[in-house]
Formats: C-alpha cells, sequence, structure tokens
C-alpha cells in the first residue's frame, strides 16, 4: 500500500481551493456588471435638477432659471452612443445651448484625432426629419421633432492607413413655437459619413495628422518640390532646427525628412532639392569666389555632422548610397568657413525617401582646394581665367 506525502497532499487541497476562489471572483463580476450598453435616462426634470444630472454636460452660458424641463434618453456602448435630448427653455437659452454643443462637438472631433490620425468635420444644415445612422439603442417615445432643418455638426476619423473610421453628429432643431429644444448626439466606430476629402459643404474643419501631405506640404512651402502631387504621397514627416551664434558665426541649421511615396515622385522630388542646391551654390559663388562645391555618392551612414538639436524619433535611415551635394564657403580671411550637405536616397524596398541637410559654421567638409571626387559644382558665369 503507497501511502501519501501529506504536505503533497495538503498543497493538492490548497490548489483546488485557490482555482474555486477564482472562478467565484470571475463568476462575480460578470453578474455585478450588467450586460448591453449601458443607458442614461430622465424625464421631464426642473432645470435645477437636469443640471446637478449632466453636471459637466450642462452647456456653459445656460442658466439653470432658464429652462423649465429637461428629458434624456441615452446609451452607449464601448465604441458608439446616442443621446436624445427634449429641452423646454427660452429662445435666448436655446441659442446659448445650441452654440456651446455644437463648438464642444467640434473640439471633441478635433481632440479625437491621436497623433497620427485625421478628423474632417463640417457646420452645416440638414433636412429634417434625421436618419439615426448607427444607432445605439432605440429613440424615446417622446422623441417628436417638427420636420424642420436640423442644426448638424458632423465628423469623421480617420485612423492610420484609413483602416477604419469614426462618425460623429450632432442634429439640434429649435421649435419657437412649442419653446422646445430637439437635440440628437451619436458616435459610431466603422461609421463612414463621407469618403476621405468629400467632406460636404459647409463650414469644413480638420485635423491632419503631423505626417499628413498636406501638413508637411505647408510646413515646407516653397521648398515642397515642383512636380510632386499630394496624391503620389502617402506620408511625409519633417523636422527642422536652427540656431543663430552670438559671435558673428551666423546660423546652422539642420532638417530632416521621411517621405513615402511613388518611385516616380522620388525621383523628381531628389531631382529638384539636389538642382536647387547646386543653384545655391552658384548663387553664393557669384558673390564670393572662396567657394567649392561637389556632386558624388556617399556610402554607408550618413555623416551627421554638427547637427542643431536632436534627432526626431522618426530618423533611422540604413546604410546605403546617399546621392549627395555638399558645398564650402570659405569667404575672405578671416571668415569663418561654411559647410553645406544635403543627402538623398530613395528605398525601393519601402518605398520611403530619407533627406538629410546641414548647414553649419565651423563645419569644414574638406581642406580649401582638395575637393572630393565626384561632379565639381562651377558657376558657369564665373571668370576662371
Amino acid at each position: 500500500m503507497k501511502l501519501t506525502n501529506p504536505a503533497n497532499a495538503l498543497f493538492h487541497v490548497f490548489e483546488a481551493v485557490l482555482v474555486l476562489a477564482i472562478l467565484a471572483l470571475v463568476l462575480l463580476v460578470f453578474v455585478a456588471r450588467p450586460f448591453g450598453p449601458a443607458t442614461r435616462t430622465f424625464d421631464s426634470l426642473k432645470g435645477s435638477e437636469a443640471q446637478a444630472k449632466l453636471g459637466d454636460d450642462w452647456p456653459s452660458g445656460v442658466k439653470a432659471a432658464d429652462v423649465a424641463s429637461v428629458s434624456l434618453r441615452g446609451q452607449s456602448s464601448i465604441d458608439s452612443h446616442s443621446y436624445w435630448y427634449r429641452i423646454e427653455l427660452t429662445p435666448a437659452a436655446a441659442r446659448a445651448w445650441q452654440d456651446s454643443i455644437h463648438a464642444a462637438k467640434e473640439n471633441s472631433i478635433k481632440s479625437a484625432a491621436k497623433s497620427e490620425e485625421t478628423a474632417e468635420g463640417v457646420h452645416r444644415e440638414v433636412p429634417g426629419p434625421i436618419s439615426f445612422r448607427h444607432q445605439t439603442g432605440d429613440e424615446p417615445d417622446w422623441w417628436a421633432p417638427p420636420a424642420s432643418s436640423f442644426r448638424a455638426t458632423e465628423g469623421v476619423k480617420w485612423t492610420p492607413g484609413d483602416r477604419t473610421a469614426y462618425g460623429y453628429g450632432l442634429y439640434s432643431l429649435f421649435d419657437e413655437g412649442a419653446g422646445l429644444l430637439w437635440v440628437y448626439d451619436y458616435f459610431s466606430q466603422h461609421d463612414q459619413l463621407w469618403a476621405k476629402g468629400d467632406i460636404p459643404a459647409g463650414e469644413v474643419f480638420t485635423i491632419e495628422s503631423p505626417s499628413s501631405p498636406a501638413v508637411a506640404k505647408a510646413r515646407l512651402g516653397d521648398r515642397w518640390p515642383t512636380g510632386v502631387a499630394l496624391k503620389d504621397v502617402s506620408s511625409c514627416q519633417f523636422d527642422e532646427a536652427s540656431v543663430r551664434f552670438d559671435n558673428d558665426w551666423g546660423k546652422a541649421t539642420t532638417s530632416w525628412l521621411k517621405v513615402k511615396l511613388t518611385p516616380e515622385a522620388a525621383t523628381v522630388w531628389e531631382n529638384s532639392i539636389h538642382a536647387r542646391e547646386v543653384e545655391r551654390i552658384r548663387h553664393i559663388q557669384k558673390l564670393n569666389r572662396l567657394v567649392e562645391g561637389v556632386q558624388r555618392t556617399t556610402n554607408g551612414r550618413l555623416p551627421l555632422r554638427m547637427e542643431v538639436g536632436g534627432r526626431p524619433s522618426f530618423w533611422d535611415p540604413p546604410p546605403a548610397n546617399y546621392r549627395t551635394t555638399e558645398g564650402m564657403i570659405w569667404g575672405i580671411e578671416p571668415a569663418i568657413p561654411t559647410g553645406m550637405a544635403l543627402y538623398s536616397w530613395f528605398d525601393q524596398a519601402t518605398g520611403v525617401l530619407w533627406v538629410y541637410q546641414n548647414s553649419s559654421p565651423r563645419d569644414v567638409l574638406w581642406p580649401q582646394g582638395k575637393i572630393p571626387e565626384g561632379t565639381e559644382i562651377v558657376n558657369p558665369e564665373a571668370d576662371h581665367e
């Protein structure tokens, strides 16, 4: 007969009790938490009572004394909500209520967009009766606004890569004859109110992600290459830093660019920025004969020399053969030498163009008169006799 170790038996009893306790806790959580959408509802509360119930949702600028009653029915889930309001109030309070909630809805749509997301929105009028798009729960029995135009604030938030859309809508109508303000407010994931960029006519507002081509183009200004269309660019991340020295050294500037675009657009972009840099060097040569420049290929990792500021988080180009345009301004003694450098490389595998540009006093790229091997940049108008 095999005897059981008392210590082992005690351990198994403890193990069984622990499993039962965990199962009981899980069951308690499910029983305590109601299934389905959360409901928020009240009928015909006086202004002061409704204000206490609504808390921060009570519109700013509206006095409780100007509101006779408020009825609300609302339901919400993890990715949607629908709220219906019927409010009896003075005409002045109705205007203040509408102005407050529509401004708040615009701010809500804008703030919903995170760093790499885009939000589009519009203020407009829509004919009644309004349709309850992707509503959560059923509308209340007392919902009976007149068939007139509603004031609307609508929006769509687009996630990175436009993988999904979130729809937002706020609709309000004040029936002056009855002294009633009707409001419907909703939000729902996977509700695309319009195709991206095809915003309905009205007072449009948008929030672009920092990497959107439109934002980058606005920041780059006339440095955005001619011939590159926004439709050919998927994303564009740009950062720039500069510092002006107090000892007459001049100004140092560094810029980083990571742009995802078509191969054809990448070719146009590179040709444009390097041609611009060559013209810049030639222009300086007209003013100062002691300027040297070269176009060549730089192998390996970029020589980030005397850069200004910290590198942005998106900057992580691999070692490659970088197209290079460099210049040295030697000036007239006792001038301070200044180095200028532009590097670019298009990664065919990822469709990303990397561009780094730097200009800094005291950055000597080569000894005077010893230009690196490559195509020397010479001003054709200069007198070289």
